[in-house]
């Protein structure tokens, strides 16, 4: 597998096997993938949660007489959303796992979907 350069990603050893779908092996965890994976889905948290925000700003500026402290307080968390996006690095294991416990839950919970007792099985390469 190649990848460009600056890609961010090394290349990965993937196993499969007769009994089950491909799975990701230690070299693979080794190399970053997993922390890689983890961190895009942060950002399209992220992303799906100013998504939220903007269809909110939008509600709002439609109503008759619209809000405009609420419009401002909406553009303030989506700028500060963006910020913690921008500040979090590819590696940076905690800050990731955090922001995918936290943000992930206000994103179900506005798309109407039940809260999580327990965290979602973890994916073969992490550890």
């Amino acid at each position: 597998m190649t990848l460009p350069k600056g890609a961010g990603l090394r290349p990965a050893t993937i196993e499969s096997n007769a009994s089950g779908p491909t799975t990701m092996n230690s070299e693979t965890h080794n190399t970053g993938f997993c922390a890689n994976v983890d961190y895009e889905v942060m950002c399209s948290i992220f992303g799906q949660r100013i998504a939220q925000l903007a269809a909110s700003i939008s509600d709002e500026l439609r109503q008759p007489t619209p809000d405009a402290q609420r419009v401002e307080l909406l553009e303030l968390q989506q700028a500060e959303l963006r910020r913690l996006r921008d500040e979090v690095q590819s590696d940076d294991v905690r800050a990731i796992a955090r922001h995918v416990a936290h943000f992930g839950r206000i994103v179900r919970e506005h798309n109407g979907e039940p809260a999580r007792e327990t965290p979602p099985a973890s994916l073969p390469c992490r550890s």
